[in-house]
């Protein structure tokens, strides 16, 4: 564990939002004009009393933790958006960088709505400000806080922090948390634009994240089971992977401005021959794509009427990837053919192409074998060197049946 801050330096941070906070009551100023929009305090991970004095409430504070490996979510200190991390000796930067990178990547695994992260590494009087941001890890110079130049920076940067829009500290602004119900609002944006021009948005409702960030640059890839029903919550039907992956280009479908905009300053410095200050800039987009379940598994099916049609449905789709595409499907089994409902009747899905592949012609032939051995045709269970074909897949449907 990092040693604790010092007690002078937790006291300037302390003086700080005091003193803000007295500047703002003394002025009267209002949200619009200025107003911070939250305090810093420093505190210890999993403290759960902070000493705010009068002037302060805890409703507006955001804490700087000194120690995240107790694995505290963000929603239980609601605003962990700072790390610091003190050296154990004077002049020994690089291992509070060592362990400013370890607890940075403990809170992007265990804050779901986490994109990047604020951290500060103290070594005596020094100072020095990073940002992790998706690939890169920018740090600041030294800030020596007794010079009054270094103070004076160090002291815009806290008052920053308590300025800035809350997307600024590193949090991702599609997702917010209910602290009444237990559980993440996450803001899907759809495709189709309304007749007004905006995107309709659809709320999900989930518990947590079914698989987490756990690396520390990246696309920062998470998965979410939700529901769009906030009292099926824990009945989740929707998966959710939310991503901030490069933006190569700029679609038509997908207007950003800002993005574009950017995207032309940088093709126009590098058309200029002066690149070198943005030869690691790259562009990301955050992108959710929402996934429903949809069918019921052939042993949901109430009668062997039932079965039938799906499984004729089923074969139906077969048949037409194979006059089209000329491709059988050589992976045909229970897992694989889903019943639908279209107008109040059962009716059959093929799903799960993977593994289909041209036949015939000049194409090279398919001889490798594929698919769930109880469903696998004799020939493809011996892995004979016979190339397969659509009467494989027959042969697949007979064993399902």
């Amino acid at each position: 564990m990092p040693a604790q801050i010092n007690s002078a330096h937790t006291s300037l941070i302390h003086f700080i939002s005091c003193r803000m906070k007295e500047l703002c009551d003394e002025l009267n100023v209002s949200d619009a004009a200025g107003n911070p929009k939250r305090f810093l305090l420093v505190c210890a991970s999993g403290q759960t009393q902070i000493e705010v004095g009068k002037d302060l409430s805890l409703n507006d504070l955001m804490c700087a933790v000194v120690d995240p490996s107790a694995n505290q979510p963000e929603h239980a200190n609601p605003a962990s958006a700072v790390l610091f991390v003190k050296a154990e000796q004077f002049g020994k930067q690089d291992l509070a960088y060592c362990q400013l990178i370890h607890d940075t990547r403990l809170l992007f695994v265990n804050q779901p709505n986490r994109r990047f992260m604020w951290g500060v590494t103290l070594s005596g009087t020094l100072a020095r400000v990073v940002l992790f941001l998706d690939e890169h890890m920018l740090s600041s110079s030294d800030i020596d806080m007794i010079t009054p130049a270094g103070r004076a920076a160090y002291i815009q940067f806290i008052v920053s922090l308590c300025h800035c829009e809350r997307h600024q500290l590193g949090y991702d602004p599609s997702m917010t948390w209910c602290p009444e119900n237990e559980y993440w609002i996450i803001n899907c944006p759809g495709l189709a634009a309304a007749e007004d021009g905006e995107r309709r948005v659809t709320r999900y409702y989930t518990r947590g994240s079914a698989s987490g960030a756990d690396r520390l640059f990246g696309r920062h890839t998470r998965g979410f089971m939700a529901s769009a029903d906030p009292a099926r919550v824990d009945v989740p039907d929707t998966f959710i992977e939310n991503a901030w992956p490069h933006m190569d280009r700029i679609t038509q479908d997908m207007p950003c401005d800002e993005l574009a905009a950017m995207l032309r300053i940088k093709q126009s410095v590098h058309a200029i021959g002066n690149s070198s200050c943005f030869d690691g800039f790259t562009l990301h987009v955050h992108r959710q794509v929402t996934l429903q379940t949809i069918g019921r598994p052939l042993s949901a099916l109430s009668s062997p009427y039932e079965l039938i049609i799906v499984l004729a449905d089923a074969m139906v789709a077969h048949l037409d990837v194979l006059n089209q595409r000329n491709s059988p499907h050589r992976n045909i089994s229970i897992n694989n053919i889903l019943a639908i409902e279209v107008g109040g009747r059962v009716r059959g899905m093929l799903t799960d192409f993977d593994c289909a592949a041209k036949v015939g012609g000049h194409h090279q032939a398919c001889d490798e074998q594929t698919g769930l051995p109880p469903f696998m045709s004799i020939n493809n269970l011996r892995n004979s060197s016979v190339e397969r074909s659509e009467l494989d897949d027959w042969e697949s449907l007979l064993y399902v049946l």
